[in-house]
């Protein structure tokens, strides 16, 4: 049975089979979210091969200590000597609760939601901008698909940022995932 350890509170979490055969959890708090450029989250990373197709979810768990945006991006990189972005198909959208917690009633009831979409040929895809409100953890769910154009293999990569570039305090939450099925 696959599992993951989160190294900085010395937990195991353990993962079943499903239609989508991959998966990714990030064992730790990533490092702080404080530059509005989009930064590629490494242990997302999902190889594609020449003319593959991807299809995927993924729940991303965050929290931030100001009123920011939190940014998300998907590409296809070259794995090569010389990165470039590879001619793909790209899609994907963005849902979540982005205010309020919801496991309280009275702020739930408050809470707005947010899907957002986008579309792609280039293998770069747009910079989605979500508002988060102040101390909160917020959480998004990506469904995302992807038909390489090229023979060339390739990457596809996560980046994430903090929208407006000030807040010290963004980070993705350990238990995020990324869950997918290549064909």
């Amino acid at each position: 049975m696959p599992f993951t350890n989160n190294t900085t509170q010395g937990t195991t979490a353990y993962t079943t089979g499903t239609f989508f055969d991959n998966g990714i959890i990030l064992a730790n708090d990533s490092a702080t979210l404080s530059s509005a450029t989009p930064a590629v989250e490494t242990a997302f990373n999902i190889p594609v091969g020449g003319y593959e197709r991807v299809i995927g979810d993924a729940v991303i768990w965050y929290d931030t200590d100001a009123t920011n945006d939190f940014a998300i991006q998907l590409r296809n990189f070259d794995s090569a000597d010389t990165p470039a972005t590879i001619a793909s198909t790209l899609h994907y959208a963005v849902q979540g609760v982005i205010k309020g917690d919801a496991l309280s009633s009275e702020e739930a009831v408050a809470a707005a939601s947010l899907s957002i979409a986008s579309t792609t040929t280039t293998g770069t895809g747009t910079n989605l901008l979500v508002r988060s409100d102040v101390d909160q953890d917020q959480f998004l769910r990506v469904n995302f698909s992807l038909i390489s154009n090229a023979a060339t293999k390739g990457t596809l990569q996560f980046l994430f940022a903090n929208g407006n570039g000030s807040a010290a305090g963004t980070h993705l939450l350990a238990g995020s995932y990324v869950t997918w099925k290549k064909f």
